[in-house]
């Protein structure tokens, strides 16, 4: 049996939810128990097999979830993703453009530029979902092409790319990631079933009738974890103001869903976000998104929020933090 890491970059109970798993425990009550997302649990499940807690194969056998994320990985040598957002692409020779429709690391599918097989071209991606400056370009090969389309056809075609710089390639692995997480969500939200009815609902539950304009409350009155919920779910760029009734000033910077920075006196990052998410008393305010000067947090945020949530519960705890 393989022994279970002593220290986790994640900070849940590494002990706790081995021993879950292996009593048998199903992935929605794993979810129930620590406080998960879906997606906070595959990424635990996948950070339980990097730190050896599992084989991969055993994890494979118990956990639905982890097998889905294993045969996707053995499903492709270079995993192709689906496009869900409109990349536009240019033909450089023909002056063409049109849409990717999806892409890995070694070639991609595209919609509306016409191209002979065989045929080699220069191909161009603007990159203006990423705000990366200049396009990335690489040249392709036409493997296949075929029309779709019933009321208006257009031209589908398969595209091996033969040449790439390696600072080109970099950016790609950032589009493939970019587009990955962007799917992630979907799949998530689609999972969970989560309704604008229910965040509406947490929305009332911390006093803000209106979750999509500035809100405030006192933090005596609601769960400041739920206030950080909410805005991660509403998927917003905000900045979240809280003061302490001793005088404590934090902010918290959330982008996107995500956590990106956050300032508690002298401390700053994770760390900062812990100590304002302990207050017992005060006042919180939102307002309008304002650019932090670095980010010092790139952890997921339902981690965050587990981690947070551990230490109020047992503050004294030596067991490894997030």
């Amino acid at each position: 049996m393989t022994k279970p890491p002593h220290n986790s970059e994640y900070g849940i109970r590494v002990s706790t939810i081995v021993s879950d798993i292996r009593s048998g425990m199903g992935d929605e009550e794993l979810m129930k128990k620590h406080r998960l997302s879906s997606r906070g649990l595959r990424l635990v499940m996948q950070m339980l097999v990097e730190e050896n807690a599992f084989e991969r194969s055993e994890l494979s056998e118990l956990s639905p979830s982890y097998r889905n994320i294993a045969q996707l990985i053995d499903s492709r040598r270079t995993p192709r993703v689906y496009v869900p957002i409109s990349f536009r692409i240019s033909s450089r020779e023909t002056s063409q453009f049109g849409f990717v429709r999806d892409i890995s690391e070694t070639g991609l599918r595209v919609a509306g530029i016409k191209v002979t097989v065989g045929e080699e071209l220069t191909l161009s991606m603007p990159l203006k979902e990423l705000e990366t400056g200049d396009p990335l370009e690489f040249q392709a090969v036409c493997r296949w092409c075929k029309v779709e389309g019933k009321r208006k056809s257009y031209v589908v075609s398969g595209f091996e790319i033969v040449h790439i710089s390696e600072k080109a390639r970099v950016r790609l692995g950032e589009v493939i990631d970019f587009i990955h997480f962007q799917v992630e969500r979907e799949e998530e939200t689609r999972r969970t079933g989560l309704a604008n009815s229910e965040i509406l609902e947490l929305g009332r539950k911390i006093g803000a009738d209106r979750v999509s304009r500035e809100f405030s409350g006192t933090v005596e009155g609601v769960d400041i974890l739920d206030v950080v919920q909410l805005l991660l779910l509403c998927g917003q760029k905000v900045s979240l103001y809280i003061q302490s009734s001793e005088g404590h000033e934090s902010v918290v910077h959330i982008k996107d869903g995500r956590i990106v920075h956050a300032v508690h006196g002298g401390l700053e990052g994770r760390e900062a976000f812990y100590a304002s998410m302990n207050v017992v008393g005060g006042r919180f305010r939102t307002q309008p998104w304002s650019e932090p000067p670095r980010k010092t947090i790139d952890v997921p945020g339902e981690l965050l929020l587990l981690e947070a949530a551990r230490r109020r519960d047992d503050p004294c705890s030596d067991l490894p933090s997030l």
